[in-house]
């Protein structure tokens, strides 16, 4: 009862949102996600999501319009205050609708802490990641990651493309060409670097099954240009986490010598 009650007042809070329908589909799909990657997870305990997995899905960027970015500095500094300001609003404003919603602060400690642990990102690990899952020190906080990282690339990344896009000079005749896509303008535009790079942050923080997931449902429905371009910084990504093995693996042995 308490649960249900939790995500039907998380769902009025998305739909107070400036930014909606697309604040409740972000959480839809964001769940869809998170049950369709512990159903293949190839860790038995995982296999169903927990609650406090779906609590969080339900809560990730829950009235994230009240912390805009612009009330940060600029610049890489000011991001990073901006996220771990707003995974802490988030985590609080979802401990405080949790016990709202019927559950207690005694009973319930450690689904509150799961979840706060869930938000906050706390027990990730930083790149390259093991190919098993099963060797991640928090498999399902790595499966939320994934989950994350899939509704951005099925959602937005279309629209990040297109905000590179430069408009023509205003003399510019009007372009006509079937071909010429809101992607293919985004690369001409000098988009390209730039898009790598949100690719290859994004491909480093998932698992290789949240990979798979990827390859399977989004690549390929994306067009010839963006999809040349996300096959190249996948690649340079992967390529990359190897030679990280690499060296790791011989400074270990560097060290047991």
């Amino acid at each position: 009862m308490a649960y249900e009650q939790t995500v039907r007042a998380l769902r009025d809070i998305h739909e107070t949102d400036p930014s909606y329908p697309s604040s409740l589909e972000y959480h839809e799909s964001l769940v869809d996600y998170t049950r369709l990657l512990s159903k293949r997870s190839p860790i038995e305990p995982l296999h169903t999501a927990s609650e406090a997995l779906l609590l969080a899905a339900n809560a990730q960027h829950v009235a994230r319009w009240k912390r805009p970015r612009a009330d940060y500095p600029l610049g890489l500094t000011g991001y990073k205050l901006w996220r771990t300001a707003l995974n802490k609003f988030h985590a609080d404003l979802l401990h405080e609708t949790m016990l709202e919603s019927g559950y207690s602060a005694d009973r319930d400690a450690a689904l509150f802490a799961r979840t706060r642990d869930l938000l906050l990102k706390r027990t990730l690990q930083r790149p390259p990641l093991p190919h098993d899952v099963a060797l991640l020190r928090d498999p399902e906080a790595h499966l939320f990651e994934d989950a994350i990282c899939l509704t951005f690339l099925a959602r937005d990344f279309a629209a990040f493309a297109a905000e590179y896009h430069a408009p023509p000079p205003t003399d510019a005749p009007p372009q006509t060409d079937a071909r010429d896509t809101e992607s293919t303008r985004a690369l001409r535009a000098g988009g390209t670097d730039k898009l790598k790079t949100i690719v290859s942050r994004t491909w480093a923080k998932m698992t290789s099954q949240g990979r798979q997931v990827a390859v399977e449902q989004l690549v390929g429905t994306l067009d010839e240009d963006l999809r040349n371009v996300v096959i190249e910084a996948v690649g340079a990504c992967e390529k990359q986490e190897d030679e990280q093995r690499a060296t790791a693996t011989g400074s270990s042995e560097t060290k047991t010598a």
